[in-house]
């Protein structure tokens, strides 16, 4: 009985490690290449990634593609969704496309392509070395800039404003003495005959003058005309 026990655990472990030599040769005959290895995009972009599969095994009937987006290719796997994520494969060309639109910065990750073999069992699986995406928010840092260049721009337009409003308030408060002077020198000479008086004995005395110098050159103008009749 000892015997027959032993011989069944051995029987057991021969066919443990055969079906694992199995699964192991078999993926090993599975090759799967995934494109670009990095990708670079921005807000709003759309982006492709490409995997490439083949196998020896001309017995299979039936081909998996599955997309996974996390650390390592373990993780949950990518549903297509309608305005965001689709996929496209060809089984008879053997690729897939996995197509990112309207990337968003929560799309950054990296991606991996799994292609799996199902029939004839046992199943057969391997991962691609996975693509990284990196989605740049540049919607946010322009309208950082934009915000930042819109706070210079008021604050010249302020400094301008304030500095036009005080060379219009100095002009006018110039204009408004001015006049305010001329104002109070004809309000003197209106209620301060004096004033009036030397003014218009001033007028008289130059006018006088002028009269006076007028009339000497008159007279010599005379003398001269007569000693040249001589």
């Amino acid at each position: 009985m000892g015997i027959l026990s032993s011989m069944f655990y051995l029987l057991k472990l021969d066919m443990i490690f055969y079906l694992i030599g199995m699964t192991v040769s078999y993926e090993s005959e599975i090759s799967v290449v995934q494109h670009p290895h990095e990708i670079t995009a921005s807000v709003g972009a759309t982006i492709c990634i490409i995997c490439e599969f083949d196998y020896a095994d001309q017995t299979v009937t039936h081909t998996d593609v599955y997309w996974i987006k996390g650390s390592t290719c373990k993780q949950a796997v990518i549903k297509p969704s309608l305005l965001h994520i689709h996929m496209r494969k060809s089984i008879s060309k053997k690729y897939a496309i996995l197509q990112l639109e309207h990337l968003q910065p929560e799309d950054s990750g990296t991606y991996f392509c799994e292609v799996s073999l199902p029939l004839p069992p046992p199943r057969r699986h391997q991962c691609a070395n996975g693509t990284t995406l990196m989605v740049n928010d540049t919607i946010c840092n322009i309208e950082t800039a934009s915000e930042n260049t819109s706070w210079w721009l008021e604050l010249l337009l302020l400094v301008y404003s304030v500095g036009l409003t005080t060379i219009c308030a100095v002009f006018t408060i110039h204009h408004w003495c001015k006049k305010c002077k001329n104002s109070a020198m004809n309000e003197d000479r209106i209620h301060n005959p004096q004033i009036l008086l030397e003014q218009d004995t001033s007028i008289r005395t130059m006018n006088n003058i002028l009269y006076q110098e007028y009339e000497d050159m008159t007279f010599l103008r005379k003398l001269s005309q007569n000693g040249n009749n001589i």
